[in-house]
């Protein structure tokens, strides 16, 4: 009588229950059966992990990738002086001129580039996505990624900086996915399922950027207890402060749940 949840959160405290969450799967790769979640499904697969093949349910998921909406990609150039800069996209290719002051100019910004808010950086418009940006300057350089909320001023480092010497080359790919529940981004499915592609050892860093950069739309799924188990560092500190007076979390309106979600990543 156990619901598909249930099963799963029975079978990641005792390994039981494995038979009976596997009977609720659709066609053994999503769950549960008949209506399959993101979430649920993501669940399933961390319970799972290290008792079966979990590739099925790894390609499901990764049928439901969607570019999110509401990001902005921006390449970043730092020469060690004034410098001319070609970028590539693989069709086309546009120069770009670096001043003392580290600002950008050029004459035609191409189909891939707009120049963004400071001239500090090269905004990558959508149809550039998932393109190789091959980036070569006449100065010794660095490159590398940033992205934001285009709601929010706060921008984030994706890599750390590539570097070249004058006329090398280095490659930059703006690319972020969620995973759709119908046809819109699902943050709190798109949370599990990263975890649980992590812990079974399946690509899941594509997802970070959108996880990171909707983080504050999104504080009730308490994302900072994902985030601290994919990243490290500084979401500890964030996740710990949001303990309440001392003793749980809340996540999703609950503190049992939210209190056991926030323990996951120190065990």
């Amino acid at each position: 009588t156990l619901s598909t949840e249930e099963k799963i959160f029975s079978m990641l405290a005792t390994g039981q229950c494995k038979s009976e969450l596997l009977s609720d799967a659709s066609n053994s790769e999503c769950w549960p059966q008949g209506e399959c979640k993101i979430k649920t499904t993501a669940q399933a697969m961390l319970a799972l992990k290290g008792t079966m093949s979990l590739n099925k349910t790894a390609t499901w998921l990764a049928g439901k990738k969607l570019t999110p909406l509401g990001l902005n990609w921006l390449l970043q150039i730092d020469t060690t002086g004034v410098a001319q800069c070609s970028i590539s996209s693989g069709t086309s290719t546009i120069t770009v001129s670096i001043d003392e002051n580290k600002q950008l100019s050029s004459n035609n910004y191409g189909t891939c580039f707009e120049l963004y808010t400071g001239n500090y950086w090269l905004k990558v418009k959508d149809v550039c996505f998932d393109k190789e940006l091959s980036i070569s300057c006449d100065n010794d350089f660095k490159t590398n990624l940033l992205y934001q909320d285009a709601a929010s001023s706060t921008t984030y480092l994706l890599n750390e900086l590539n570097s070249a010497a004058a006329e090398g080359t280095t490659k930059e790919t703006a690319s972020s996915y969620c995973l759709k529940q119908g046809t819109s981004c699902d943050y709190e499915g798109t949370l599990w399922a990263a975890l649980a592609l992590e812990n079974a050892g399946y690509n899941y860093k594509s997802y970070i950027p959108y996880l990171v950069a909707k983080q504050s739309l999104n504080e009730q799924y308490l994302p900072e207890s994902f985030l601290y188990a994919l990243l490290g560092g500084s979401y500890q500190d964030s996740l710990l402060a949001k303990q309440q007076q001392n003793k749980w979390w809340l996540a999703s309106s609950d503190k049992f749940y939210g209190t056991a979600l926030a323990l996951y990543p120190f065990q």
